[in-house]
């Protein structure tokens, strides 16, 4: 009873834009398949430890690339997990395109999308600085820092958690 009463609530709250819009920071809906679908809520913080869920705003590098390719055609933020903070070593290995961080093996770092596009390609073996975090997704396929490298941390927008995801 109290879940379907929050989910009517919820509805409510998004239903009215006049609402909505009033709280544009505090609700944060995910349509890419980097992590689960669904609503995302912000939770109070400014530190960030591995597995934290965080909304930020790409370079504009990443976001003309994003346009481009066709993914997203408004790409203002991206939704990602903290994979890696100050200090964490992480890599991608040149011949298997492999991606790691510390001994955890991510995923690989493909050489195209799913449509044949050419993705950017680093390799090696990196830490993250000071200031910075390594954000990653889910999905195999997820446009994270298999391709871009760490972010800066004053690039993040908020910390949040799933609220009501698939």
């Amino acid at each position: 009873m109290i879940k379907c009463k929050l989910v009517i609530s919820i509805g409510c709250v998004l239903a009215s834009a006049t609402v909505f819009a009033a709280l544009p920071h505090i609700f944060f809906f995910n349509t890419s398949k980097s992590l689960p679908v669904g609503l995302y809520v912000r939770i109070p913080g400014d530190e960030y430890e591995k597995g934290d869920y965080i909304v930020y705003e790409p370079d504009e590098g990443t976001k003309s690339l994003v346009r481009r390719y066709g993914w997203n055609d408004n790409p203002g933020t991206f939704l990602k997990i903290v994979g890696g903070v100050a200090g964490d070593k992480y890599s991608v290995e040149e011949s298997t395109r492999f991606f790691t961080v510390g001994d955890k093996f991510i995923g690989i770092a493909y050489e195209t999308d799913t449509k044949g596009h050419q993705l950017p390609q680093i390799s090696g073996e990196f830490t993250v600085e000071e200031g910075q975090i390594l954000p990653i997704g889910t999905d195999p396929r997820s446009f994270d820092g298999r391709y871009t490298g760490t972010i800066p941390i004053t690039s993040i927008k908020a910390k949040v958690k799933p609220l009501l995801t698939k």
